[in-house]
């Protein structure tokens, strides 16, 4: 997904269709904030959190999890928008767990190797398993860039 496939409505708000449409999922930006990247960090917690309620959390914990590393622009490769949008699935609810360090179905040594990374700022790797099918999300080491894909596009 390119970085132009993000909507600015005529509301100022951004909609991204990996978030879909839905209000709690858009950041707005004010050009009058005096630390403009400060406000979309707080956005970008504030969005983490709401996704993490309407994506499937049943109860609401008294700290939700803090995203604990950047994910830069999120991109999707067509075959997962594509069955994203067949299925009805909530893509941003993979980057969700993702963000907050919530590696999915990775082995312990791999989920190691990512708390390392963490650490010395190299790719952080997670895998989730639906409907029989592997989705990883890959951040590159430098932070600049999410990618969601199919295991068999790796």
């Amino acid at each position: 997904m390119l970085p132009d496939d993000n909507i600015t409505r005529s509301d100022g708000h951004l909609s991204s269709p990996l978030l879909g449409d839905n209000p709690w999922c858009m950041v707005t930006l004010d050009p009058n904030t005096p630390d403009p990247q400060r406000t979309i960090k707080d956005q970008e917690v504030a969005l983490s959190r709401a996704a993490m309620i309407m994506s499937g959390f049943t109860t609401q914990p008294e700290s939700p999890p803090e995203p604990r590393f950047e994910i830069g622009l999120t991109y999707a490769t067509a075959a997962v928008i594509r069955w994203a949008e067949e299925n009805g699935i909530d893509l941003g609810h993979f980057l969700l767990r993702h963000h907050c360090g919530d590696w999915g179905d990775l082995c312990d040594e791999d989920k190691k190797a990512n708390e390392d990374a963490l650490k010395h700022g190299s790719r952080i790797f997670s895998s989730y398993i639906v409907n029989d099918l592997k989705i990883y999300c890959v951040t590159e080491a430098d932070r600049a860039l999410t990618t969601l894909l199919f295991s068999q596009e790796y």
